[in-house]
């Protein structure tokens, strides 16, 4: 959610009722909400801000884009960020037949 080229980009999440983050979990961003219901707190969702400036706006621009990757399951939804002039796995950058997000580092 990259609103005005104000940067860095927020990972956020909009649901229905009873769905929550847990409060601590493997991340390399900043939580900005734990609760995703819609109909409470103004309607902010929860989410992540990601840890680098160049994920969203002219700083994503200058560095020539990236890639954001999401997996979702019935247990979880993970996303990534890799700037296309930084380290991303191979299976990202080259567009592999089978990826292994477990060797990834979360947003």
């Amino acid at each position: 959610e990259g609103v005005n080229d104000v940067a860095p980009n927020s990972i956020s999440l909009h649901t229905g009722a009873d769905c929550t983050m847990p409060s601590s979990r493997a991340e390399t961003g900043t939580p900005t909400g734990l609760n995703c219901d819609v109909n409470t707190d103004g309607n902010t969702g929860c989410g992540v801000q990601a840890a680098s400036a160049d994920s969203y706006g002219p700083g994503l621009n200058a560095i020539g884009g990236g890639w954001y990757a999401m997996e979702r399951t019935n247990d979880f939804i993970k996303v990534w960020f890799f700037p296309r002039n930084g380290n991303s796995p191979s299976d990202v950058s080259s567009g592999g037949n089978s990826i292994n997000t477990d060797n990834w580092v979360r947003i």
